[in-house]
């Protein structure tokens, strides 16, 4: 869609890990929370409302790992002719996430048996007896990867004299 000067912004730190979100096209102008709900917002003057409804702490979504890859060389420096080479080129980014839950019961049963004498003054305290444990763990895990990438074939003409890097 369409963009528009009074769409640009900025972050303005309160050196406490807070950021006013600040309206570049209106100065003084920041966004501020009304209520509960996510579209709960709105601009006011900055301070016109409490501060804390205007303050703004970022959380990272993502966690990035950003490296340089050598994709292509050719050292051409002895040479006195062009030379042409294709290469295939994949860019892109993945995401992945794991989970998993873990149940653990136990189970105990015991049984006993007395054995007494006829005679019931007599006990003499015999008893017979099996005790049964079984413990049963049931763990589920679920992993989840996506990836967006494209992949492109790209030539590269490596003039005469030069040390081509990509």
């Amino acid at each position: 869609g369409p963009h528009y000067n009074d769409q640009l912004f900025r972050f303005v730190s309160n050196d406490d890990g807070y950021y006013l979100i600040e309206s570049a096209h209106y100065p003084g102008d920041v966004i501020t929370k009304q209520g509960v709900e996510d579209n709960q917002v709105s601009f006011k003057l900055r301070g016109e409302e409490a501060q804390d409804k205007q303050l703004w702490r970022l959380v990272p979504r993502f966690r990035a790992q950003v490296f340089n890859r050598e994709v292509f060389h050719f050292d051409n420096r002895q040479g006195s002719s062009p030379i042409t080479r294709e290469i295939s080129v994949t860019t892109g980014i993945s995401r992945s996430s794991s989970s998993s839950i873990t149940n653990e019961m136990s189970y105990k049963k015991s049984i006993s048996t007395a054995l007494g004498l006829a005679v019931e003054v007599l006990d003499l305290g015999i008893r017979r007896g099996i005790e049964y444990e079984n413990q049963l763990e049931i763990s589920f895990s679920q992993g989840a990867e996506e990836s967006w990438s494209k992949t492109e074939r790209i030539t590269f003409t490596v003039p005469p004299k030069k040390n081509f890097r990509v």
